[in-house]
């Protein structure tokens, strides 16, 4: 009986972006993104260059946004209700709104985003 090969998955990386921030935002993030390790993971960078880091956690079903502007420093938490603390526009909205769904699976009706997000 022939062995079967099983292919190696390489340990490259795909994305590697620089903070566009001042000092005074902090330390960006250090995301580390590996297929099966409990989380989802996306970014975002707007026409003006603000960056956007959303984490989902599948085990606690909480979401992490870190937005550069804001200060990298003070993390947003998403756990189905409005982020407080942080105005996001309507582009970053549609983005996160993307991000939830894309992690939990639910696809949310504009009353539920606006309840969830706000907008």
């Amino acid at each position: 009986m022939a062995k079967r090969e099983i292919a190696k998955v390489q340990d490259d990386l795909v994305l590697t972006i620089k903070n566009h921030h001042f000092e005074c935002c902090g330390t960006p993030p250090d995301v580390k993104a590996d297929v099966g390790d409990g989380h989802y993971t996306g970014y975002y960078e707007n026409n003006g260059n603000e960056q956007l880091v959303f984490r989902y956690d599948y085990e606690s079903k909480c979401g992490t946004v870190w937005h550069g502007d804001h200060s990298w420093k003070k993390p947003v938490t998403i756990k189905g209700t409005s982020p407080q603390g942080i105005i996001f526009d309507k582009d970053e909205m549609v983005w996160l709104r993307l991000c939830w769904e894309t992690a939990t699976g639910e696809k949310l009706e504009k009353s539920l985003t606006e309840s969830i997000f706000g907008g």
